[in-house]
């Protein structure tokens, strides 16, 4: 089974394309699909996430979204991840260093609730981030013959990766 979290205009996008891809797997939201072994792919808004509270997970993966969370939902997270990781298991977490989400908030990949008892296989700043595409123009762009490539820009910020066999006998 896996198990799709995300906030519901991206989980509807990523749904309606997984069953187009795999119209013959059976098909769920998690709140309908209370047992994992009736379905093989489980979607779950991120407002309901106790609707995988049955569920055991061998792999988790999170690619910049923490970073736009508050603190507390990444504790939250974190918290339903070490219930419900299973003892041998690997989390991918992708993330910005650090990030203001206004208001005085801030994210720091450092201080998630990560455990002294996680085990980090890989943990440094990732290499692949490079540049992205966005509408509005920007003195911080790739420069090709010097020339600023229109469209693209650097991010303001670097990211870290980590993949972590986290403590769950906490």
């Amino acid at each position: 089974t896996i198990a799709l979290v995300d906030i519901g205009k991206t989980l509807f996008y990523q749904s309606h394309h997984i069953q187009k891809a795999y119209p013959y797997l059976r098909h769920r939201m998690a709140s309908d699909a209370a047992d994992p072994e009736d379905t093989d792919f489980a979607f779950c808004a991120t407002e309901h996430l106790n609707d995988l509270d049955n569920y055991r997970f061998d792999l988790a993966i999170n690619i910049a979204s923490m970073q736009e969370m508050s603190p507390a939902t990444i504790w939250h997270y974190f918290r339903f991840l070490r219930t419900n990781l299973n003892e041998m298991n690997l989390f991918y977490c992708f993330n910005r260093e650090q990030k203001s989400l206004g208001n005085g908030v801030e994210t720091e990949f450092l201080r998630y609730p990560w455990d002294e008892k996680d085990e980090y296989l890989v943990d440094e700043y990732c290499p692949w981030p490079a540049f992205f595409i966005g509408r509005l123009p920007t003195p911080k762009r790739p420069r090709l013959l010097g020339i600023g490539i229109p469209f693209v820009k650097h991010y303001d910020g670097k990211f870290r990766h980590r993949l972590a066999v986290m403590n769950t006998s906490t």
